[in-house]
């Protein structure tokens, strides 16, 4: 590992969270090393050490022995350590040489540039690819592929020695994934040493050579690729499981009419062929990966806005405003309460009553009395501390802010509430008090749809599982897996849709 890029026991503390705690890591030239682990893992934080985007409170990086000083980006990029991010920087609007050389303007003599040398130096980083885009097209007109290859072609323009990737193939189709693979591999082997990030198993064994797994910020172990299986590498990621009693298994299937369809459904970024029905008592957990449109899918609902298919709420077609899915008995928990769920200098009263303020007018007055007299039972039923709801709601711990959008829709016609990350930001305490009431409302004849980035949190919520996969494919568990089961079928691809009611699988 003379000439490897290592860091060499980094931590980096942020308030309150151990981003990364005495991690070593070593990149050799020629080899792909996988970085896994669950998000929140501490493999952003490690990428961000390594390119020079945030400095280590402890630890180094060197390259081949000697100690980088990597003050900014621009250090780590002279050092010859480039990043091809998930969102690609590009200009689509100029050409593909002109994107390619673009950080390589250095003026000539007389203070001029040579646009043919630039030309050139963007045809031998296309020929390095085996690539055949042609450079004077504009980046707008290219694929996503060709677009990934592009920004590839940037780091190598700028003679890069180490290239990190990170979610490479997130906007990939299923063949495109397979082109891109094939091209980091040719990369390393012309001696250029590669950091893979991937949530994809399959990927992430088909192409390293090395793996390190990272959980909670500490390095796990890092083994040669052939002493990997999917399950050990799962198993490192997610750690021994504990046995949590409070784990939901399918109960006796709803005898009522679905409260929420869903048929043919298409939004921005992902879809749903087929019809999907939510009963009374379901918490219907959402889990996919990057790129699969899981993550946008209540959000899609909630402001009642795909652009095909149908969605209907209590035998009613929901209409296409977000005010109207509220009226219809949606009720929205974003995954940023404070700049898309709260109003944050108003008191717990009115955050409370704010979805429900016509229930509380007379004549164009709000009844006052009547809005403390709702929020104080809220409170109560949420365990809201402290409980004086005349308090702005800015001035509570993040944990009973929570509370108290939870709690929002307790009260009105909400039929089915959206979650996306519902205990994000919140201590455990508060999340099993979240977890709870959440429970509870479904259990009342409602029906809860909850994203969430954990997957712990969605095997111990969630009685039904809907997984949506990047290629369009879908299924519905009945079951209770375990987090690392759930990992591997979010991972999987080419798997046959599975539509239908959401059914209790006995």
């Amino acid at each position: 590992m003379r000439d490897a890029l290592m860091a060499n026991a980094v931590t980096v503390v942020y308030p309150g969270n151990r981003a990364l705690d005495d991690v070593t890591v070593a990149l050799e030239p020629g080899r792909v090393h996988v970085l896994a682990g669950q998000n929140g893992a501490g493999k952003s934080t490690l990428i961000k050490v390594l390119t020079g985007a945030v400095a280590p409170h402890a630890g180094s990086v060197t390259i081949g022995g000697r100690t980088l000083q990597l003050r900014q980006p621009a250090d780590a990029r002279r050092a010859g350590i480039r990043v091809v991010p998930q969102e690609l920087q590009l200009f689509p609007s100029l050409r593909v040489w002109e994107n390619i050389t673009a950080g390589d303007l250095r003026a000539r003599s007389l203070g001029t540039i040579s646009r043919g040398d630039l030309i050139k130096k963007a045809q031998h980083a296309l020929r390095m690819l085996h690539s055949d885009i042609d450079p004077y097209r504009r980046v707008a007109d290219l694929t996503p592929a060709q677009q990934q290859s592009v920004a590839i072609c940037q780091a190598l323009a700028e003679d890069a020695r180490f290239l990190i990737f990170d979610e490479p193939t997130a906007a990939l189709a299923r063949g495109e994934r397979a082109d891109l693979l094939r091209v980091i591999g040719s990369i390393a082997a012309a001696g250029v040493g590669v950091l893979f990030v991937s949530h994809h198993l399959e990927e992430s064994l088909a192409i390293g050579d090395d793996v390190s797994v990272l959980r909670d910020g500490k390095l796990v172990w890092t083994r040669a690729r052939s002493d990997v299986t999917a399950d050990s590498l799962t198993g490192a990621m997610f750690g021994e499981m504990v046995n949590d009693a409070r784990i939901r298994t399918p109960g006796p299937r709803s005898q009522q009419a679905p409260i929420l369809e869903l048929e043919d459904l298409r939004w921005i970024t992902g879809h749903i062929d087929g019809q999907i029905q939510v009963c009374p008592g379901d918490i219907v957990g959402i889990a996919g990966l990057p790129g699969s449109g899981a993550n946008t899918l209540n959000r899609s609902l909630a402001k009642a806005s795909p652009s095909a298919g149908r969605i209907t709420l209590s035998g009613r077609a929901v209409g296409r405003t977000a005010s109207r899915a509220i009226r219809a008995g949606f009720g929205i928990i974003p995954s940023d309460r404070k700049s898309e769920g709260l109003f944050p200098y108003l008191s717990v009263t009115n955050n409370i009553c704010s979805s429900t303020f016509r229930r509380f007018a007379t004549l164009g007055y709000l009844n006052g009395r009547a809005m403390r007299r709702t929020a104080r039972g809220v409170a109560d039923g949420v365990s809201l501390t402290p409980p004086d709801t005349s308090l702005a709601i800015s001035t509570f711990s993040g944990g009973n802010q929570q509370k108290a959008l939870v709690g929002r829709w307790l009260i009105g016609n909400t039929r089915v509430i959206l979650a996306d990350e519902p205990t994000r930001g919140v201590d455990i305490h508060s999340r099993a008090q979240i977890h709870d009431i959440i429970r509870k409302y479904a259990s009342d004849g409602h029906a809860c749809l909850v994203y969430s980035s954990d997957l712990q949190e969605l095997a111990a919520l969630a009685t039904r599982i809907l997984v949506l996969r990047r290629d369009g494919s879908h299924e519905l568990i009945d079951t209770s897996p375990s987090p690392e089961e759930l990992y591997r079928l979010m991972s999987q691809t080419g798997t046959p849709t599975n539509s239908g009611e959401i059914e209790n699988g006995d």
